[in-house]
């Protein structure tokens, strides 16, 4: 089969890294050569201990800096592994991308006031796919956990509760959007009935949309 880009995306502890280690574990059990990556990268790039530095508040309070400039210390991240996901998808290989140029969208998107959030978004798609020409997606997961769950399933300092969840509630909006209106989007409730649903659960269904949507 030809190579192909599959994006996980979703909320801190919504699973992306495991479900990215069974879709890779999947592949391989039907002997087609699969590779993941993860952005950040933030001990394997420079710039991705960079953006380390800046999530730590090194570089300034976080809502100081400007979405623009934190946008591009993301993308010049994934600019440096470029090659590497080219050369995977042009050997024929599926890519699995735990977080991707949609994660640079919503984050960023969300500091910004709704009217202005087009922009930004416009500017990273044309810095991240026309200018450093990373590959565009065959079809992004969100795996969708609402914010009050994804605070309870990451360690977080209470003094920083309150400002995370603010984030994450407008980040989910934005994420959301980018969902109903693009068609290579597909979502996946990972709460259904006030309860969080199985890692197997989840596996199932992404595996039902990779199977009817791409593959």
């Amino acid at each position: 089969m030809n190579g192909k880009l599959i994006v996980i995306e979703g909320g801190d502890g919504s699973g992306k890294a495991t479900q990215a280690k069974l879709l890779v574990d999947y592949f391989k059990k039907e002997h087609i050569s699969a590779q993941t990556i993860s952005f950040p990268r933030y001990q394997d790039s420079f710039y991705g201990k960079l953006v380390g530095r800046f999530l730590k508040g090194e570089l300034g309070k976080l809502e100081e800096v400007s979405p623009y400039i934190a946008a591009l210390m993301y993308a010049l991240d994934r600019k440096d592994a470029r090659d590497e996901i080219v050369q995977w998808l042009t050997e024929g290989s599926v890519v699995i991308a735990d977080r991707y140029v949609t994660s640079n969208l919503a984050h960023q998107a969300a500091k910004l006031s709704e009217e202005k959030q087009e922009g930004i978004i416009s500017w990273i798609e044309e810095m991240e796919y026309e200018v450093n020409k990373m590959p565009r997606p065959d079809i992004v997961i969100y795996l969708h956990v609402p914010p009050s769950y994804s605070i309870e399933l990451i360690s977080i300092e209470a003094a920083d509760i309150a400002e995370n969840k603010l984030h994450q509630q407008n980040t989910e909006n934005v994420y959301k959007r980018l969902a109903t209106s693009n068609s290579m989007w597909h979502t996946i409730e990972c709460v259904q009935n006030g309860k969080l649903r199985t890692i197997p659960e989840i596996h199932t269904e992404l595996l039902h949309i990779l199977r009817t949507k791409l593959l």
